[in-house]
């Protein structure tokens, strides 16, 4: 009797586990493709709210700016920088890296 599992035994655990694996990738892409899709509504609307300088100081009383004024501080406060996205991007580099390395060891380079 051998100390090892039969083939069909491990086969079986190997494709559980893939797709276990391909199901947690799929997640994970649906929630960012979800994610930049409300980015992308939330850009539409500012870009159609937006107005020229000229026109706001036309239509607009000095309170009326300083309002404006502290809502462009407190949305140029909480945005997201390049280096932000960066570092998320490496992040989710990283975290795909890792997914591909337990799918696909055999492919991973010598460390």
């Amino acid at each position: 009797m051998s100390t090892q599992p039969r083939l069909e035994a491990r086969v079986t655990v190997q494709e559980r586990r893939q797709i276990a694996l391909e199901a947690r990738v799929e997640e994970l892409s649906e929630d960012i493709t979800a994610s930049l899709d409300q980015l992308s509504v939330h850009l539409d609307k500012i870009e159609t709210t937006m107005a020229t300088k000229e026109d706001i100081a036309a239509l607009a009383t000095k309170e009326d700016l300083a309002t404006l004024e502290a809502r462009i501080n407190i949305i140029e406060t909480t945005m997201a920088t390049k280096e932000d996205l960066a570092t998320l991007e490496t992040r989710i580099l990283d975290a795909f890296k890792q997914v591909l390395a337990v799918v696909n060891p055999q492919s991973q380079p010598a460390q």
